[in-house]
């Protein structure tokens, strides 16, 4: 199982509402809309590496055993069957899941699944090729040809990554 966990406090909000511009002394969060304030916060989160280590963590639990990963650390997640491994700058963890629910749980925090077995975070993105993509640890990992439109669709709307 893999679940989304934010670490935030009231202590901890109003640097994350300043970094985004917005004014703190007025601002507050419409109780019908709060999910979609809160989730587009963690979604600029997602995007600069710096804000997604200082909260945002994907807990993986297998056998009893849970692991958190700062979603700002983690390079890739692969499949085997019915297990997937998560890659992190700390290490690896395999649990059980189907990666289509892992793709599912990750899109909004700039993760993006390039093949059959493969999800890797965009923020970790060194360089891309034709058929590949590079990832900060070194690791390259091919593009399968019914993901590469939307792979590339999806850098350029995020305007980060230059396409080689």
């Amino acid at each position: 199982m893999l679940n989304i966990v934010v670490e935030l406090d009231s202590s901890n909000l109003n640097p994350v509402l300043e970094s985004f511009g917005l004014d703190t002394s007025s601002y507050v969060i419409p109780r019908e809309s709060s999910e979609a304030v809160i989730m587009r916060i963690f979604e600029e989160m997602a995007r600069d590496r710096e804000r997604k280590k200082a909260g945002v963590s994907l807990s993986a639990t297998r056998c009893g055993e849970t692991r958190f990963f700062p979603v700002g650390e983690i390079y890739y997640m692969e499949s085997f069957r019915n297990l997937v491994c998560i890659f992190s700058e700390k290490g690896s963890f395999e649990f059980y899941s189907a990666l289509r629910k892992v793709e599912e749980t990750t899109r909004r925090l700039g993760f993006f699944r390039v093949n059959n077995s493969y999800i890797i975070s965009l923020a970790h993105v060194r360089k891309i090729q034709k058929g590949y993509v590079q990832l900060d640890n070194g690791k390259e990992i091919s593009i399968g040809r019914k993901f590469r439109r939307s792979f590339r669709e999806a850098v350029s709307q995020k305007g980060t990554l230059r396409l080689n």
